[in-house]
């Protein structure tokens, strides 16, 4: 296939931006009037997910990975159990009752299984108004794609682990290539290996004009060695975003720190975890939290499982903020991470404040004040740039 021209691109990605959004408004016209769209902004933000973990397989076995265990399994789900989760999938667009759903694609390494997000999505999208596709990769196998399988994923999250951010560079260049993913997303768990070149990272991102999404290595939630750099590093970042604002590029900070919002303001955030989150496994077993893979609610033959997940699952006390410490009901930052994640206090055996909780208080004023540059022009300052995300 001939390579694109970077205009010629551009014009075609903004095509594909202003045709999700028309499937958007579409999505919100021909579903029933009972089901609900978020709020302002979020309108079109996808409220319920649907996150398969089809196989444990990966080429990688990272130290920070929350599947690590499950990845000593070699299984992936049955075709019996397959031809279930299909179905289910569309019982659960029913069920639930938002307009909008997204099925987030995580392992494992999905790009091993491509041919079934193929058929899942097709499946789906065939038998309700349609729902967005979202894919998690480390990118390892870009090169050996099935493209056509790939069709109707609309946003990849490209996880860079160790890799050189030259061979990352060239991974968005094959996917710019042969793909039509409508953005881009540069994921970086900061262990120290990535906080020691956090700098570079952070340049990569900005003038890529890549969807930035940082997180922490949170197995260190009670390692206050690991826990001061990551806030010194995080400084770092947010000194160079800073100046690259100075010179107009667009900041990009919506899930800049994962399940935490940094410019979120009123009480009901738009994250779903423990409400609207349901998790598949290999073995059939559904849960409600990615991060969490020892307490299944259910399994694919669970009847009502969205009435299920809100009825059985521990989850964030979004507006029951009595439910919270009191140092976390009169800080200022509550709104923007929701009194913490339930699994990380989980981890690092503590039912108090977020284990992170003093770098969140530094950083996310920070990162709120970087929230205020949304109008900055495409790719400002490096208009040859290879790599690109497209604004929606």
């Amino acid at each position: 296939m001939e390579c694109k021209t970077i205009e010629s691109w551009k014009t075609e990605q903004n095509s594909l931006v202003e045709s999700n959004r028309l499937k958007m408004l579409k999505l919100m016209k021909d579903n029933p009037d009972n089901k609900r769209e978020g709020l302002g902004e979020w309108k079109n933000f996808p409220q319920f997910w649907i996150v398969p973990f089809l196989t444990w397989r990966c080429t990688r076995r990272c130290s920070y990975c929350y599947t690590a265990e499950q990845g000593k399994q070699s299984g992936d789900m049955s075709p019996e159990l397959f031809s279930r989760f299909k179905d289910w999938c569309v019982e659960v667009y029913n069920e639930q009752e938002w307009k909008v759903l997204t099925v987030v694609w995580l392992g494992g390494e999905p790009l091993l299984i491509t041919d079934k997000i193929s058929e899942t999505m097709k499946h789906i999208n065939s038998h309700t108004p349609g729902v967005v596709g979202n894919l998690f990769t480390n990118a390892d196998l870009i090169d050996s794609v099935n493209w056509d399988h790939l069709a109707e994923i609309h946003w990849i999250n490209v996880n860079i682990s160790d890799t050189p951010l030259e061979e990352i560079e060239r991974r968005f260049n094959v996917m710019r290539k042969y793909g039509s993913f409508y953005n881009h997303t540069l994921v970086s768990t900061l262990d120290y290996f990535n906080l020691d070149r956090i700098e570079n990272i952070t340049r990569f991102f900005l003038e890529n004009d890549l969807r930035p999404r940082i997180y922490r290595q949170l197995f260190l939630g009670n390692d206050l060695k690991y826990k001061k750099l990551l806030l010194k590093k995080l400084h770092v970042m947010c000194d160079i975003m800073e100046s690259y604002e100075a010179k107009g590029y667009k900041m990009r900070v919506g899930f800049i720190l994962d399940a935490v919002i940094p410019h979120w303001s009123i009480d009901n955030s738009p994250y779903l975890c423990g409400k609207s989150v349901i998790t598949v496994h290999p073995d059939g077993k559904i849960g409600p939290c990615i991060r969490n893979m020892d307490s299944p609610f259910g399994d694919l033959y669970t009847q009502n499982p969205v009435k299920s997940l809100r009825e059985k699952c521990s989850h964030f006390k979004w507006n029951l903020k009595r439910e919270l410490p009191d140092k976390c009901n009169e800080c200022e930052s509550l709104q923007s991470c929701q009194g913490g994640c339930p699994n990380d206090k989980i981890i690092n055996n503590t039912c108090e404040t977020d284990p992170f909780c003093e770098v969140h208080k530094e950083i996310f004023p920070r990162l709120k004040a970087l929230a205020g540059n949304k109008t900055a022009p495409f790719n400002v300052g490096n208009p040859n740039k290879k790599i690109t995300g497209v604004n929606i």
